[in-house]
């Protein structure tokens, strides 16, 4: 499908009066043309120091609103927020444009225009509409050898130290002995996994003996900002488990729903423990494995649950693309193994990630086939010709191969000019495909040589064959106010068991030389 091209004259007017930022795919600020920045004021921030203005429960619209312009190129897509700006919350109706198929813009436009005050909203509540308080939390940064480099957050409620007392202290030294070992084989997959996060409840231990429970989500940031960054809340016992839940699954989901595909967590039972909107969209919100399988090709089916049953078993990784059985979509997934570690049993999940990945599947096939086709006539090419008769070969198909060639084309270039022998050229292909059957393939060899591929043609059909095709090329090909007549000399043959292509076509070529010599239409096979 066309992707909408926008001038800069049609941009300035689109974005003028209001706060616009231009980012690339992975939200980064990048430089405008000053032709817009001129008639907008121009915003540079990071993506999430403007989302943290914006109201919690508007997170998913604005994320979903990003990706869906990602995903339609040249076409705006507009969403509502309320956000708050030096104590007042406002509507704002935010606007994307994807533009990175335009050099001259290259990036992802965001603008924004006020709407209107709003009343203050209330705090995001859970789906039964009752409140819950946040527990202590605390984000820490690290180096690659666990040292505490900062701590922010209630730093003095969880450790019993001010935040400047951890501060060069390496984090295992404020654990219980028992959970070390745990904290330091996961501390080794994340060194390993970069940008990939792991979860782990461990127990803090205080200057004054007492524990509490900590579940932290740990990532590698070394390679973006050069520290491991820990989030932890507090889920000891003075805290309701449902609550500690809750702001978990926020945590989580915040940091998935940015990305643009569909992120979850399956249990070793196969229920969905957590998914991110995304995967609302792809899998039709599946809540276990087997309405995922539901959803997915019958012939695809089995891959997937291979890939699923050996990311478990290995507790590695495993990838497998399928078609959904609507066969709409083609999605992938990356599956990782993981150990759950408050799981004393120490069962096996999976993690994974599915991506939406029709639109690269479109345009492999589209490159494919382009690079099987002839630019003028639109039929096969010479690849595409030796692939169908290697495979025809193979399958032990009985195939009749003809190959012919116009007797008298030269006239044709001479006497009205090239242009005209690319329309006879054409004529001459169009004629041939619609004289064979479906599955039949009609090429150009080159020049005025042309190729038809006969499948399933059993022995002593040829002269039918033949036959038809000359009469597809019996009437006179219009040029302007003249007419052409096309004569053709054609080599008939048969593939010998083991015989490739390029040893078929030869021995085609040959008989539509002695066709010509002889002056016969046709040389070879039931000719």
């Amino acid at each position: 499908m066309p992707r909408r091209e926008w001038t800069i004259e049609q941009l300035v007017t689109l974005v003028e009066g209001s706060t616009l930022v231009g980012r690339d795919r992975r939200a980064r600020p990048v430089r405008l043309p000053a032709a817009l920045t001129d008639v907008a004021e121009h915003d540079t921030r990071r993506w999430d120091t403007q989302l943290a203005q914006d109201h919690p429960s508007d997170f998913g619209a604005a994320v979903d609103s990003w990706w869906q312009a990602v995903a339609r190129p040249g076409e705006p897509q507009s969403v509502r927020l309320r956000r708050e700006q030096d104590g007042v919350w406002r509507e704002i109706e935010v606007t994307s444009l994807n533009l990175l198929h335009q050099e001259s813009i290259g990036c992802v436009l965001t603008f924004s225009r006020q709407l209107g005050e709003v009343d203050t909203p209330a705090p995001p509540s859970r789906h039964d509409g009752a409140m819950f308080e946040a527990p202590h939390s605390i984000v820490q940064h690290l180096d690659e050898i666990g040292t505490i480099l900062r701590t922010e957050g209630d730093v003095e409620e969880v450790f019993g130290l001010a935040a400047s007392a951890l501060d060069g202290h390496p984090v295992l030294d404020h654990l219980h002995p028992e959970d070390r070992d745990a904290a330091v084989a996961m501390w080794v997959e994340i060194l390993a996994s970069p940008d990939r996060a792991r979860t782990i409840q461990q127990r803090i231990v205080r200057p004054d003996g007492s524990s509490l429970w900590i579940q932290s989500t740990v990532m590698n940031r070394i390679e973006t900002s050069g520290t491991i960054l820990s989030m932890s809340h507090d889920i000891s016992a003075g805290r309701a488990k449902e609550a500690a839940l809750a702001a978990s699954e926020q945590e989580l989901r915040f940091l998935t729903e940015v990305v643009p595909v569909a992120v979850f967590r399956s249990t070793a039972s196969g229920n969905i423990a957590f998914a991110n909107a995304r995967w609302g969209t792809l899998l039709d919100d599946a809540s276990t494995l087997s309405e995922v399988f539901a959803r997915v090709d019958v012939d695809d089916c089995d891959r997937l649950r291979r890939a699923f049953a050996d990311a478990k078993e290995t507790g590695g990784t495993a990838t497998c693309r399928v078609r959904t059985r609507d066969a709409e979509r083609h999605l992938e997934f990356r599956l990782q193994g993981v150990v759950d570690h408050a799981d004393v049993e120490g069962e096996v999940d999976v993690i994974g990630t599915v991506d939406d990945v029709t639109s690269a599947v479109i345009r492999a096939f589209e490159l494919q086939a382009s690079a099987e086709r002839d630019p003028l006539t639109g039929l096969a090419n010479r690849r595409a010709l030796s692939r169908t008769l290697d495979a025809a070969v193979a399958g032990a198909r009985p195939t009749l191969v003809l190959f012919g060639d116009l007797d008298d084309f030269k006239q044709v270039n001479d006497r009205w000019g090239h242009e005209a022998g690319d329309l006879v050229l054409s004529a001459i292909g169009h004629r041939l495909r619609d004289a064979v059957r479906p599955d039949d393939v009609v090429g150009r060899w080159g020049g005025d040589e042309f190729v038809v591929v006969c499948l399933d043609v059993a022995v002593g059909r040829e002269p039918d064959v033949i036959e038809r095709l000359h009469l597809a090329l019996a009437d006179p090909i219009e040029i302007g106010d003249d007419t052409y007549m096309a004569q053709v000399s054609m080599g008939a043959v048969r593939p010998a068991p083991g015989e490739d292509a390029e040893a078929v076509l030869r021995r085609a070529d040959t008989a539509m030389y002695e066709a010509k010599r002889t002056r016969h239409r046709t040389v070879g096979a039931g000719a």
